[in-house]
């Protein structure tokens, strides 16, 4: 499958700092009475910056230079301090490749980056009080001589991928008009959506953003994040196919009654010709039945005929005119109801 992926990170990553601290090699376990990473972040602390970084290389100082940056220029524009031991300043890192994250999240790739690289250990502890207007963290660095052991960073939360068909989205329904654009959404519409609800939950929750990458030959949306992210995504595209099924079924019941109405001025229209006809033919059949009458009513007066004859054919013709004020009237509401259906 062909695709353009929203993220991309090297098995080494590399970092570039803030003020270098000298001084001797810090202890990496956590010192006594230090604060506790938070886990959410308090009303009256500054925004945590949502940011992209595109580090093609160098130190530790660095790449904390271009989170910092990153920071400044990002929609949150939050400063960054970095407080980094000098011992760990100048250490190599590798290139990294950052999409839609935090820049605490950022800075935390360092306490990965060393775990196979031999003996280089680092920590990040965000410093920032109630108050601050910028984020402030702290690196802790240790070396570790070869075959002594280190106590384990806390897991972090497991990052899954899921992939979500969106064709019932993106593509009309058969029996739908296909050009209907109000019928189906773009996938910019949708992945715009998701995008929204991730990064207002990344902004509560202080975590990256979910990464999205949608795949157009195929109709699919590879999401990549937390469980706690997967379900957002996935409410998010309930959420979506309801308000799209919502404008398709009131399209259909539309739809259903113009072709309702079509049909009934179709039949409409016959039953006035045909009304039209009986008329015709009933105005035929009085137009000998009424003077016929008139003949024999004059044999009964000259004494030709006896009484029955004549009250026979004006019978007849009180029959015929009878017929003809019938069909006039049928076709006269029918004429009227094909105006109020065309009103």
């Amino acid at each position: 499958m062909h695709g353009r992926s929203l993220l991309a990170i090297p098995a080494a990553l590399t970092l570039a700092a803030a003020p270098v601290f000298a001084g001797q090699p810090a202890d990496i376990r956590q010192p006594p009475g230090a604060p506790a990473r938070a886990t959410t972040r308090p009303e009256n602390r500054p925004p945590m910056p949502i940011i992209d970084v595109e580090f093609a290389g160098g130190t530790v100082r660095d790449f904390v230079r271009a989170v910092q940056k990153a920071a400044v220029e990002s929609a949150a524009k939050t400063p960054v301090n970095v407080m980094i031991p000098a011992e760990a300043a100048d250490i190599a890192l590798s290139a990294v490749s950052l999409r839609r994250i935090s820049a605490e999240t950022a800075l935390q790739t360092l306490e990965y980056a060393f775990v196979s690289m031999g003996p280089h250990r680092v920590l990040i502890r965000n410093m920032t009080n109630e108050g601050d207007e910028g984020l402030t963290f702290a690196i802790q660095y240790q070396f570790v001589q070869q075959g002594v052991s280190m106590p384990q960073a806390p897991p972090a939360c497991p990052i899954v991928s899921e992939a979500h068909s969106l064709r019932e989205l993106l593509e009309v329904p058969e029996g739908l008009p296909l050009k209907d654009p109000a019928l189906r959404m773009a996938p910019e519409t949708v992945l715009g959506a998701l995008k929204l609800a991730s990064e207002m939950e990344a902004a509560e929750s202080r975590a990256a953003p979910v990464q999205l990458m949608f795949h157009p030959d195929s109709q699919l949306l590879i999401a990549r994040g937390t469980p706690e992210q997967q379900r957002l995504v996935l409410g998010a595209l309930r959420q979506l196919r309801e308000t799209i099924d919502q404008r398709r079924m009131r399209h259909a019941e539309a739809l259903m009654r113009e072709q309702q109405h079509r049909l009934t001025t179709v039949e409409l229209e016959a039953q006035i010709r045909e009304a039209e006809a009986k008329l015709k033919r009933a105005r035929a059949e009085l137009a000998p039945v009424a003077p016929e009458a008139q003949r024999m009513r004059q044999f009964f007066d000259d004494g030709i005929h006896s009484k029955t004859d004549p009250e026979r054919a004006q019978a007849a013709a009180e029959a015929a005119e009878a017929d003809v004020q019938a069909a006039e009237s049928n076709l006269m509401m029918m004429v009227r109801n094909r105006d109020i259906l065309a009103a």
